[in-house]
């Protein structure tokens, strides 16, 4: 009977009956044909000191060294030089305020006097009022608000004596007829400041308090 020869599987690439041949690893090429494989080189051993020729660093040359303290007369000095200056400050802004009083007083202005001024449209017997937050405005007490005088295309003005020194300043505009109280509405107007002979133009509702 004839009998067909058995042939390996193609992709090993081998006869009949044979195992296919493991890959040759790197180099191994060359060993057969008789090269030689080169060798890995190694890292260098670090190099030896001997304990006698080591280097000693003293811990006193590598520690922090304390802050540098300041002579107590070199603070003292400083601190009277820092009270002379505001003493100065204080002297210079004497005399400002004091030639400001002396250029409105020739003008023939109050010194402490601020203009205030808004316009309204109000209806017959109803007047306006301006009331805030320190005593020459009447401290939001309504019964104690300045009043106002009406002037042509209804705008309303007053005049209220305010010292420099008694500084932020915040106030509303009501409207009073007979009993009747009417506030404005809005945020509250603010001078953060105040200097005599200067004219304040609000309007109504507007405030930046």
């Amino acid at each position: 009977m004839f009998q067909t020869p058995s042939v390996g599987p193609p992709h090993l690439g081998g006869a009949a009956g044979q195992a296919p041949r493991p890959a040759a690893f790197p180099g191994a090429a060359s060993s057969a044909r008789g090269g030689a494989v080169p060798p890995v080189p190694l890292p260098e051993p670090p190099k030896y000191v001997p304990p006698d020729e080591q280097q000693w660093v003293p811990a006193a040359l590598t520690a922090k060294l304390p802050p540098k303290t300041v002579p107590r007369e070199t603070t003292r000095a400083r601190y009277q030089q820092l009270l002379k200056d505001k003493k100065v400050k204080m002297y210079e802004d004497a005399l400002a305020e004091a030639l400001r009083r002396e250029r409105l007083a020739a003008t023939g202005v109050t010194p402490d006097a601020m203009n205030f001024r808004i316009k309204y449209d109000t209806r017959f017997g109803q007047n306006l009022y301006l009331v805030g937050s320190v005593e020459p405005l009447g401290l939001w007490d309504p019964s104690r608000a300045v009043k106002m005088t009406w002037n042509e295309g209804n705008m309303w003005t007053c005049t209220v004596n305010l010292p420099v020194s008694i500084g932020e300043v915040e106030y509303k505009y009501i409207v009073r007829q007979d009993n009747m109280v009417d506030w404005e509405h809005g945020n509250n107007h603010k001078l953060n400041s105040v200097q005599g002979g200067v004219t304040v133009e609000d309007a109504w509702g507007q405030g930046r308090g």
